[in-house]
């Protein structure tokens, strides 16, 4: 199958939901975070492979990965890891023509959803500091500060590629009545009503977990608290320019 989209995402932000979305439709395969795409790209960052062998076999993988199971399946949709973001440009090298989205939120909400459950790329030492480009007298347990930084990092490299054409923008306040109407043109995919309804029905369990959907809880509870002015300002305005450029 023709890889229809590339899903780049800050984490916490409604990717699985989307992935899981997709995963409905009879004509879709969505795959999200597929290990084996994690683990060239990790060899190709420790110098184990070249760039132009990392991007064949980046295709190689893909289209393994996009095997048709049924004749219905048309599209196939790949959620990449939050932390692929510092791979961006051999990806879009690799696939220059695949339309990639870009999920984003409210960095005070990412941040809280990481206070309660912390993901590995929000501790240091799982990214390549030199991207993170964290302030060198950050201290171990200032992970809130830290969390900062790497949205900032996340945000920044994906307004750049925004701004060249080379992502969409998708806020998370917009899912996910924007799926259906108007991110799935984009991607070239149809609906019949039917599957319109179950893609929806979907959306009524948590993404994560099996419990009924009622909505995000108050803002009092999901939004974290600011650990430093200065960064979070840079957060706000990054989040401000991305909204100004999304067409989803």
């Amino acid at each position: 199958m023709p890889l229809s989209a590339l899903v780049f995402h800050v984490s916490r932000c409604g990717s699985t939901l989307l992935t899981q979305m997709l995963a409905t439709l009879p004509q879709c395969v969505a795959l999200s975070e597929p290990p084996v795409i994690d683990s060239l790209l990790y060899q190709y960052q420790q110098g184990a492979l070249e760039r132009e062998s990392c991007i064949n076999l980046l295709r190689g993988v893909v289209r393994a990965l996009g095997q048709r199971r049924t004749t219905q399946q048309q599209h196939l949709v790949i959620k990449l890891d939050c932390w692929h973001l510092q791979h961006l440009q051999i990806l879009r090298e690799a696939f220059p023509d695949v339309p990639a989205l870009f999920l984003y939120r409210q960095p005070l909400q990412v941040m809280a959803s990481h206070q309660r459950q912390r993901g590995p790329q929000m501790l240091p030492g799982m990214l390549d500091p030199a991207w993170v480009q964290a302030s060198d007298d950050l201290l171990p347990g200032n992970l809130d500060i830290y969390c900062l930084h790497v949205l900032n990092r996340f945000m920044q490299t994906a307004l750049t590629a925004a701004e060249q054409g080379q992502l969409v923008p998708v806020n998370y306040a917009s899912l996910p009545d924007a799926v259906p109407d108007r991110l799935l043109p984009l991607l070239g995919i149809t609906l019949d009503t039917d599957q319109r309804t179950s893609m929806l029905e979907r959306t009524q369990r948590h993404a994560k977990g099996s419990e009924p959907y009622r909505g995000d809880p108050p803002s009092v509870t999901c939004w974290g608290e600011a650990p430093d002015a200065d960064l979070l300002q840079r957060a706000q305005a990054l989040y401000d320019a991305l909204n100004a450029l999304k067409v989803v």
